[in-house]
């Protein structure tokens, strides 16, 4: 019989000392069980981002960081020389990998929705 995997996403700034606990405890029972767990930061400090959580969730995507001390405090070395549209991800067991993801500039997108809303009426 298989379980059915449960997917959690948290934001790290939204953390109170209580719901912080109870989360460390989750991600690190929750590799073994199937819950996969998805943790948004804003600011990449070692407060937004305790260490608890951060060694029980191994993989990590990162976008460009303003200075190798937010790398540092994420886990992944490098992230403050990406440019627009590049990622590192770092698998659970393994080096990063350096990714190009979609980049759009915002004049284009605002481009695309006058586009679109001329045309619906």
């Amino acid at each position: 019989m298989t379980l059915p995997h449960v997917l959690i996403v948290a934001f790290c700034e939204l953390f109170g000392i209580e719901t912080e606990d109870s989360f460390i405890r989750l991600t690190a029972q929750g590799t073994r069980t199937g819950i996969h767990s998805i943790i948004v930061v804003d600011r990449t400090t070692g407060q937004s981002l305790p260490s608890m959580i951060k060694s029980n969730i191994p993989a990590r995507a990162v976008f460009r960081l303003t200075s190798a001390g937010e790398s540092k405090a994420i886990g992944v070395q490098g992230a403050e020389n990406l440019g627009l549209g590049e990622l590192l991800y770092k698998p659970n067991f393994g080096n990063e990998v350096k990714l190009t993801a979609i980049f759009t500039p915002e004049t284009n997108v605002k481009e695309v929705v006058e586009t679109v809303k001329k045309s619906i009426v």
